[in-house]
């Protein structure tokens, strides 16, 4: 994370006085508007009373005066961090499909999704991994302020829907990698994260280290789905590509998809998506690896 020394280089990173700052830290808590977005594959845009809150996920956007703010934080600071070359999610030039690559060829895969990751997220998190990415405690307290929203528990948490969210979701992330490779040290794994999505293969069984995966996850303060948690072989879906022994394929949902009446450029689009998996799978190991190299930020000037 680029090193900022001071308020007055945080303003200037940020384009605002110092009692701008002030003035944002104090009301960003509150400064967002929401709405409710169902989530992929639960039907129409119906979210009445008969809809659970497992089928939908509320957005929190800054309002106009906090996103210019947000975004400026996310591309002069956080987009700074060097992260674990599996932590890709939401990540420039990286897609669902990249993150399916890295586990190509392995036999024994793991798989798990964290529960309501975002409202997971607390200020107390957001604060401690600022620190361990080098930030000064001064500096992270003003940022937690600034990237945190209260939340129906009067609890400051990550919104989903800011700027900021997905990148510290990805440092939150890249702590709970840390934590698997100690696990796993004895593995051979590849370790990749998808916003919520973690994934873990080998060609060896690694199915006694999975109460250590579950413990390590634990630590970071996250909470994985157990209904979204399984360990098989040779075979699973991973972030919406199936994976075998032959290679990657569309799933199941993508090709019902495709065999359902839509618009053309609705059926172009994916049509392309499934082409996209054909070459993905035509890699070779060495070019798995090279689509999953981190590309590296250069940090702004002060």
């Amino acid at each position: 994370m680029i090193q900022v020394k001071s308020k007055g280089h945080l303003c200037r990173l940020l384009e605002v006085s110092s009692e701008q700052l002030d003035i944002m830290c104090f009301i960003a808590p509150t400064a967002y508007h929401s709405w409710k977005q169902l989530k992929a594959g639960k039907g129409k845009q119906d979210l009445g009373e008969g809809r659970s809150k497992s089928e939908y996920r509320l957005i929190n956007a800054p309002n106009d005066r906090l996103m210019p703010i947000q975004t400026r934080i996310n591309e002069r600071i956080l987009k700074t961090c060097a992260l674990p070359k599996g932590v890709i999610g939401g990540v420039k030039g990286y897609s669902n499909i990249d993150n399916a690559i890295a586990h190509k060829g392995n036999t024994f895969i793991f798989k798990t999704d964290i529960e309501r990751y975002y409202d997971s997220i607390s200020i107390n998190m957001v604060e401690s991994i600022f620190l361990k990415f080098g930030c000064r405690r001064q500096i992270a307290r003003i940022l937690c302020k600034l990237v945190t929203k209260q939340d129906e528990k009067q609890q400051l948490v990550v919104p989903q829907g800011a700027p900021t969210s997905s990148s510290i979701a990805n440092m939150i992330m890249s702590q709970v990698v840390k934590e698997l490779e100690v696990v796993l040290s004895e593995y051979d794994c590849v370790i990749t994260a998808w916003i919520d999505d973690i994934t873990i293969s080998s060609n060896e069984d690694f199915r006694e280290a999975i109460p250590g995966i579950i413990g390590a996850i634990r630590r970071v303060g996250l909470k994985i789905s157990r209904p979204k948690t399984c360990y098989r072989k040779n075979s699973m879906e991973i972030t919406g590509v199936f994976m075998c022994p032959t290679g990657l394929g569309p799933s199941v949902k993508t090709l019902n998809k495709l065999a359902s009446p839509r618009s053309p450029q609705s059926q172009k689009g994916l049509e392309s998506y499934v082409k996209r998996i054909a070459v993905a799978s035509g890699k070779t190991k060495a070019e798995k690896h090279k689509a999953m190299r981190r590309k590296k930020h250069s940090p702004p000037k002060p």
